[in-house]
């Protein structure tokens, strides 16, 4: 997988509400500038895979985090 490095300039209000809270900044955190699936970030931070694919569907609503990469694995769609 690709390394992605990127600068986010915060740009609207709906970027800064995502950011403020402290489990989204973990989960960022945890992707390590590399893409990952929900899964992936779950198991590394030990949390819920629900939990963690709520949070990153948001920081995605906020075009904070991107969909680069869509792969079936036996029958199993991973979104990194």
């Amino acid at each position: 997988m690709n390394e992605i490095i990127d600068t986010l300039i915060v740009k609207d209000l709906e970027q800064i509400k995502a950011l403020s809270n402290s489990y989204r900044i973990r989960i960022l955190e945890a992707f390590d500038n590399k893409p990952a699936t929900a899964k992936m970030i779950s198991e590394k931070i030990g949390e819920s895979h629900g939990k963690v694919n709520y949070h990153i569907k948001m920081l995605a609503k906020a075009d904070i985090l991107k969909l680069v990469e869509v792969t079936s694995k036996l029958g199993v769609i991973e979104k990194f």
